[in-house]
């Protein structure tokens, strides 16, 4: 719906952006992988991984994570979770194998700008996440540990919450809530234009599209940003969970309108394929 000049002159933007993007991730593939041949790693080098590192910048965060191919296999969506949790929105995931090693990367943006991602609390939790696998730990008490780590963040949330909505003195949470969705709405309520707009759009979104070819398959998704938020680790989980490898998931915000989730994946067994109906379906 946007005029051709604009248009044209938003697409050169990204492609430019792009071309940056692919130059700076070929550099940090380098310096990740140490200047190694590939194919020629030394035996004591396994010893090394898996190897984390993270790093933030303003609102910004990213994670590289390297793994031994003969590890457990890497689900991304596991990954991804942790940091929507930590409330971060995850823009980028990529996973790439090379040769002998898994390497996954994941850059994300924090929901509340102000309120920010810690970097120690994700980089804790992937390391947990990393020696649990191994652990003693029953499922039950695993999923009973992350459902305190999750109560202790939110009510560490609330505080801040409260903070801003009433500096004087603490409100409850359930008031707190409240008031803080009444601050945001008021000034939306105020723009009858954005109104007109979710209407007319609400009745063509949500719109969903799957194509396969091979083994390999790609979903698009979109979304209006005034409909309940999807969780990107969500739709990877189902194309993992349908024998899938994930090797990209990306998310875009377009016009402070629209929500585009993009997804390609590739069957683990090529000679068993995946269904796409189903997972269109689900």
């Amino acid at each position: 719906q946007l005029p051709v000049p604009q248009l044209i002159d938003e697409a050169t933007s990204y492609m430019i952006k792009m071309k940056e993007n692919v130059k700076y991730l070929k550099e940090k593939k380098k310096s990740l992988l140490g200047g190694e041949v590939p194919g020629k790693r030394s035996e004591g080098s396994s010893s090394l991984l898996p190897k984390l590192s993270i790093h933030s910048r303003d609102s910004i965060i990213e994670m590289n994570l390297i793994i031994d191919v003969s590890m457990k296999r890497l689900m991304l969506h596991e990954l991804m979770r942790v940091f929507e949790e930590e409330g971060a929105q995850v823009m980028t995931a990529s996973l790439q194998n090379l040769n002998d090693r898994t390497a996954c990367t994941i850059i994300a943006q924090a929901v509340i700008c102000r309120i920010g991602i810690d970097p120690s609390r994700i980089e804790k939790r992937e390391g947990d996440r990393e020696k649990g696998e191994g652990s003693s730990m029953s499922p039950r008490e695993q999923r009973n540990l992350r459902e305190k780590e999750r109560r202790t963040r939110m009510k560490d949330l609330f505080i801040i919450l409260s903070s801003h909505v009433s500096p004087t003195h603490r409100v409850f949470t359930s008031t707190s809530t409240y008031r803080s969705s009444d601050i945001i709405h008021d000034p939306i309520e105020r723009k009858g234009e954005m109104g007109n707009y979710s209407e007319r759009s609400s009745s063509l979104l949500p719109k969903l599209s799957i194509y396969s070819r091979d083994s390999t398959i790609e979903m698009n998704l979109i979304m209006d940003l005034n409909m309940k938020r999807v969780m990107l680790h969500e739709l990877v989980s189902v194309f993992e969970e349908e024998g899938a490898q994930v090797m990209n998931a990306n998310l875009q915000n377009l016009n402070d309108r629209m929500i585009i989730y993009t997804i390609v994946g590739q069957a683990i067994i090529c000679r068993i394929g995946i269904d796409p109906s189903r997972i269109e379906e689900r």
